[in-house]
């Protein structure tokens, strides 16, 4: 399917406090038309609820501020559709930020999906979605956790919803994502991680929901991220821990400011019988070794990762968690 560029100016409509407007029949159609090979990404900056018995087999992308306010009620329908490829470029459901300068950067708010059959990932991006650079710039400033928050997606909400993983990982909250909000849902399928929150993302909340899928590694990553809440989750065992807490050091040379800090863990149940795994594991990485000069990749200042190779996990609240077998 060829979407035209009046498709995408009547998607493309301004947005106020109350929410983004609702699509046009004519957009309507084009994200309920038969899926097509090597189509691109749908801009979506309009809201939608699909009639009972409607899809839409794209790839959507709401990005910057003009989408802030979109609202999706799929009706019980889907998103993408079974076998899709998601990938950090061309994830099935990308919230991205739009750079609007070298430092500047217009942010998607707001946004609320709802009764979806999800195929593939849902991606949140901010500083660094389009160029890696970028993010290695910003990483070098001291105040770079409170910059890249600025500068993410926030007050991001899926519930009563399936995502489906198609071996990348199904959601993954990316650096300086703020209030992102994962409740009463399901993820299934396979992946290495079920859910990743990025550096410098935070107040995140995943509530009431069963992640029943296979994972290589770990249920849920929580990589320099903090103050998130986690409860109430039923989630599987991976081969060290359903849920580890670090601070990955060296990474493409970005520097990793915020540490695991301010999470509270509590009232989950991990399943599995997978030897010496543990529910929640805390500096999951300070204890691997790594290859030579990895963690040297960002070397060279005096804050953050740069500093100190170490996860430096502190005043996380893990408790009323518990493990069942299979």
């Amino acid at each position: 399917m060829s979407i035209s560029l009046s498709l995408f100016l009547m998607a493309a409509q301004a947005t106020t406090g109350s929410g983004a407007k609702p699509c046009s029949p004519a957009v309507y159609k084009a994200l309920t038309a038969p899926a097509a090979k090597a189509e691109r990404q749908f801009n979506l900056n309009c809201s939608i609820t699909l009639r009972r018995g409607d899809s839409m087999p794209r790839r959507l992308v709401i990005k910057g501020a003009r989408a802030s306010g979109v609202s999706i009620d799929c009706n019980g329908g889907a998103i993408g559709y079974p076998g899709i490829k998601a990938s950090r470029a061309a994830p099935t459901v990308a919230i991205w930020s739009q750079q609007t300068g070298p430092s500047s950067w217009s942010r998607p708010t707001d946004i609320t999906i709802r009764r979806c059959h999800i195929y593939g990932a849902v991606r949140l991006w901010g500083i660094g979605v389009a160029s890696i650079p970028d993010q290695i710039r910003e990483s070098r400033l001291r105040d770079y956790t409170a910059r890249a928050q600025r500068a993410a997606p926030t007050r991001v909400t899926v519930r009563d919803s399936v995502i489906e993983g198609n071996k990348s990982i199904p959601v993954y909250i990316g650096p300086g994502s703020t209030a992102f909000t994962l409740r009463d849902s399901k993820i299934v399928g396979n992946a290495v991680a079920a859910m990743y929150l990025d550096a410098e993302s935070a107040r995140n909340r995943i509530e009431n929901n069963v992640f029943d899928l296979k994972v290589d590694r770990t249920a849920i990553a929580i990589d320099g991220s903090a103050d998130n809440i986690v409860t109430g989750n039923v989630l599987p065992l991976g081969h060290q821990a359903g849920i580890q807490l670090y601070r990955n050091c060296g990474e493409r040379g970005v520097i990793r400011h915020q540490a695991p800090r301010g999470n509270r863990i509590t009232n989950n149940r991990f399943v599995g019988d997978m030897p010496g795994a543990r529910a929640v594991m805390e500096n999951a990485r300070s204890t691997l070794k790594r290859k030579p000069g990895y963690c040297g990749q960002d070397a060279g200042y005096s804050f953050g990762s740069s500093a100190n190779d170490g996860d430096n996990a502190a005043n996380n609240t893990i408790q009323s968690n518990r493990i069942v077998k299979r």
